[in-house]
């Protein structure tokens, strides 16, 4: 409980745009999973994982992802989420790379409460993408990107794709996808 506190305060300092979404996302790893050993996070991510199958993926990605892989088309999920979940997700899914945020460890492998590299989000997610796409290239943006996303953070990388599908989208993202052009889709509630 005593840990939660400085995450009340950082919530706060969030909400009035102090602290930025990393900062965010740092407070809240410390408060809720620092400290946590690889065995924890395994026996939840189990757990969790299964649930977010169930019940968060939607019920037309299953038929996008298979068809892109039919295809040939290479996959990657790219996420600003945590690895702990998101690597296992992406995996179940059929994704042979993923991109996200993650988090670190300490010598002793527990969660350190901060995160190891970057936060994927936003332009930070974007450059990631484009370095994916560069070395899976046999010659300089010879590849055609397809970007699926939900969420207004993702413009970046959208507006960078060749072709850019706003699914079931934030207001924010369903507004810029109407101004530019985007293609809309809904592909269900899951």
């Amino acid at each position: 409980m005593a840990r939660c506190l400085p995450l009340a305060v950082r919530t706060a300092g969030f909400a009035a745009g102090y602290i930025d979404n990393a900062g965010m996302k740092r407070g809240a790893i410390r408060a809720i999973l620092g400290g946590s050993t690889r065995g924890e996070i395994e026996a939840w991510t189990d757990r969790f994982v299964s649930w977010c199958l169930k019940a968060l993926v939607r019920p037309m990605a299953q038929a996008h992802i298979r068809a892109h892989r039919d295809a040939g088309h290479h996959l990657i999920l790219a996420s600003a989420s945590l690895d702990l979940h998101v690597q296992p997700i992406a995996h179940a899914l059929g994704f042979p790379d993923v991109i996200c945020t993650k988090v670190a460890w300490t010598r002793d492998q527990r969660i350190s409460g901060d995160l190891d590299g970057d936060n994927i989000r936003g332009e930070k997610k974007l450059a990631a993408v484009q370095r994916a796409v560069a070395l899976l290239e046999s010659t300089p943006r010879s590849a055609v990107v397809i970007v699926y996303s939900d969420h207004h953070a993702d413009l970046p990388l959208l507006r960078w794709a060749d072709q850019a599908v706003a699914v079931n989208p934030t207001k924010r993202l369903g507004a810029a996808a109407g101004i530019e052009h985007m293609a809309v889709e809904d592909w269900g509630r899951p």
